[in-house]
């Protein structure tokens, strides 16, 4: 009789098989570490060969993450299902990612926000990534004892970054990126530093007091009362003294209101510990008075900074002062781009191609810098309705209240010792929102915060009833999640080398470009964007390297008209590009004769101004037009348009005063050239002309005076030792004239003047 084989038992639906028992436990961990890893590198993770410090950062944080999202859809195409926890932040958090979508397909430069801009790196990617390191927090951070793991790696980290900021200012500087003295560490602005050392604090805090309960639970000795209390003791109190001295006043608000709230918190149990209370408060308050008597630490004169008092009408009145005067005209200019697009904003990380628009004359001057642009409003909600709309503000809001009120629920349920962790991690959120009010978040303090979020919440749902449920996936999902996930990962990896290929040529190229080898650096610019064609930033510092060898041949003139025309097919709305182009047209006209470049240096100019409407520097294009035409009237126009938004800029007033003494306006001629000459001792050209008006008014000594200072500045101009000679020739001095015009004639052999005029010194020595 033939024996039949056991026939093989089907795998039961919800019952593990082996490799989903292979793979059980290994999953969480590789995770978690993932986690971790993402908090150690965005604060320390930095390469001095980039040009962008948050780039190494971000590429970090996108990576690792992407890697975690892979391991979890593996797990859940293993088991055929996933576990999902219902959280009260679900539908809000769904809803945020929905609206930083819709910004972004409504964006005025949609690939723009879609990667985010350059130096920030806060585009749609990073926001669905701050949003996912929530979620998967909220799956794999549900104990505190884990949290608490992770709360005293970042106090560490925190104190290696602390370290660095704190020996910076005394020329020792760990992180290689050139501090130039200030204490940057690991982030590139002090204000960075300052703002994630006021959230680290809190977590020291929660640590310090939590190590004095009974840890019964705790076998690693690291974690018992007194090697917590001085490690997370005597760690804190460094990070706070990097925080002092960064000087960082949203960094200070923050932690004083997060102190506050901690205070609040645990006001009862504080009273009970108020013996070690008293000692910490007592060495924070010593350190703050001692760093404030020391001029070079003291934040003191910046704090008081903020406000000053004036005279007005015979009465004393408080106005802003300093950078809190600037921060409140870009506040102004971010609600007129809000109130012209209120539903879903101009598109994540997309606020300096739209700023401009709103500028005021008591905005560019509070700014004190020539055509700057503001690229973040220095207010997280003001930016967050103006690149994501009103739709944006309103569920980020509703995610931010929501948090909220779950944790003053999950607050009355809980017990000490987790409540020293939990609260320090509230007080640390409240930090990074208030200190945003006045600045804004970067990769490491944002991902933290989000981190942070998530953590709490999932710590908070897991003794809630009916909090989780498990759904089933069918074939495809479990071939497709993780396929997904994998070619995610792909890319993400490889945009991440060719950003980073990118900007290390970009970098180089900056380097030479101040080395004025200007062939090479356009070399490494073009590698730049080759490797990453879509980084228009790319193109400002490489378009005036183009503007330097342009003048050597009309094709390498032609070159830089196409890679501004480049430049602006890549981002329209960028007006400095615009003018850039108008320049290259007119010069096209005025230098070449192109008559066909007049029209489009005229369209170029009015399309920078349209984008800028205070813009001087298109004005000025047009007024080389004009003055090619011989149309003084109207050049003169153009020039006091720029003039009237940078009324002390030295070279407007040189020409206007040029134009007005050829239009036989003498008095206002000398007048805007004195002008220029005072507001710019070094413009030789001002001095030249001003020379020259001298000699032919008579005034000798007034134009030897000019012309010595025109030699001086530019001794290598053989017209300015022709024209120093002219005067001594003039005076009866034919020695000095004698050797001007030798001096002139060895850097111009072949001009006839200044052999005659040699030769008629010659003679009359003679």
């Amino acid at each position: 009789m033939k024996k039949h084989k056991k026939p093989m038992q089907a795998h039961k639906p919800g019952m593990p098989d082996r490799g989903a028992a292979s793979f059980a436990g290994i999953d969480e961990t590789l995770i978690q570490w993932g986690l971790l890893l993402i908090l150690i590198g965005t604060p320390l993770i930095i390469d001095p060969r980039f040009s962008s410090i948050e780039l190494t950062k971000v590429v970090w944080m996108w990576v690792i993450s992407c890697g975690c999202l892979l391991i979890w859809s593996i797990k859940a195409g293993i088991n055929a299902k996933i576990m999902v926890l219902k959280t009260p932040i679900d539908i809000p958090l769904l809803a945020f990612l929905l609206s930083c979508i819709l910004s972004t397909c409504f964006s005025l430069i949609p690939h723009l926000s879609l990667i985010g801009e350059y130096k920030r790196h806060e585009g749609l990617l990073t926001l669905l990534n701050y949003a996912a390191l929530c979620y998967i927090c909220i799956h794999f951070v549900r104990e505190t004892a884990l949290m608490k793991k992770g709360m005293l790696l970042v106090v560490c980290i925190g104190v290696i970054a602390a370290i660095c900021g704190i020996l910076q200012p005394f020329g020792i500087d760990l992180s290689r990126w050139g501090s130039g003295g200030t204490p940057i560490s690991f982030f590139g602005n002090q204000n960075y530093a300052g703002g994630y050392m006021a959230m680290v604090i809190f977590l020291g805090l929660g640590l310090l007091f939590e190590g004095n309960e009974n840890n019964e639970n705790t076998t690693n000795p690291i974690f018992k009362g007194k090697g917590q209390k001085i490690i997370v003791g005597i760690g804190s109190l460094i990070i706070y003294i990097c925080l002092i001295i960064t000087k960082n006043r949203g960094g200070f608000l923050g932690f004083l209101i997060g102190l506050i709230i901690f205070l609040i918190l645990n006001r009862v149990e504080l009273w009970k510990k108020r013996k070690i209370a008293a000692i910490y408060g007592s060495m924070l308050l010593l350190i703050t008075i001692g760093l404030c008597l020391h001029e070079k630490t003291s934040p003191l004169p910046k704090l008081t900074g903020t406000v000053r008092i004036v005279q007005s009408q015979g009465k004393e009145k408080i106005e802003a002062a300093g950078t809190f005067a600037n921060r409140i005209q870009i506040w102004k200019t971010t609600i007129n781009v809000i109130r012209d697009n209120p539903i879903f904003g101009i598109g994540p990380d997309a606020f300096r191609m739209a700023a401009t628009r709103y500028e005021t004359l008591k905005f560019i001057h509070a700014e004190g810098g020539y055509n700057v642009l503001i690229d973040k409003a220095h207010n997280e909600m003001l930016d967050i309705a103006a690149t994501r709309g009103l739709v944006g503000l309103f569920v980020y809001l509703w995610v931010l209240v929501s948090f909220f009120i779950f944790v003053g629920r999950l607050w009355k349920g809980m017990k000490y010792p987790d409540k020293w962790l939990v609260s320090a991690g509230i007080a640390a959120i409240f930090s990074y929102l208030i200190q945003n009010e006045v600045g804004f978040g970067v990769v490491p303090t944002s991902a933290f915060f989000w981190i942070l979020t998530g953590s709490i919440i999932g710590i908070g749902i897991k003794n809630i009833e009916g909090s989780s449920y498990t759904l089933k996936i069918n074939s495809l999902l479990r071939i497709g999640l993780p396929t997904f996930f994998l070619l995610l990962s792909i890319i993400i990896i490889r945009y991440s080398f060719l950003a980073c290929a990118a900007d290390v040529y970009y970098k180089n190229a900056l380097a030479l470009s101040q080395q004025q080898n200007t062939d090479q650096a356009v070399y490494m610019y073009e590698k730049a964007l080759e490797y990453n064609p879509n980084e228009e930033f790319y193109y400002g510092e490489m378009l005036a390297a183009y503007s330097i060898i342009s003048e050597r041949s009309r094709d390498s003139f032609n070159l830089l008209i196409k890679r501004a025309e480049d430049a602006v097919k890549i981002n329209p709305y960028h007006a400095y590009y615009y003018n850039i182009l108008s320049s290259s047209y007119g010069k096209a006209y005025v230098l070449y004769g192109d008559t066909s470049a007049r029209k489009k240096a005229i369209d170029a100019c009015n399309r920078a101004l349209e984008l800028k409407p205070l813009f001087a520097d298109p004005h000025n294009n047009l007024a080389a037009i004009f003055v090619h035409e011989n149309k003084y009237k109207e050049a003169m126009d153009e020039i006091g348009k720029a003039l009237k938004i940078y009324p002390e800029h030295a070279e407007y007033l040189r020409i206007l005063g040029e134009l007005q003494l050829q239009q036989g306006l003498k008095t206002d001629g000398i007048s805007s050239l004195e002008k220029a000459v005072k507001y710019d001792s070094n413009l030789v050209t001002a001095r030249a002309s001003l020379g020259r008006f001298y000699f032919e008014a008579g005034s000798l000594s007034k134009a030897e005076e000019m012309m010595k200072q025109a030699v001086l500045l530019a001794p290598d101009n053989p017209g300015y030792h022709g024209d120093l000679g002219s005067i001594y020739y003039k005076q009866g001095r034919f020695d000095k004239a004698a050797s001007e015009f030798s001096t002139a004639l060895k850097l111009s052999p072949d001009n006839n003047y200044f052999k005659q005029m040699l030769s008629n010194c010659g003679l009359r020595v003679w």
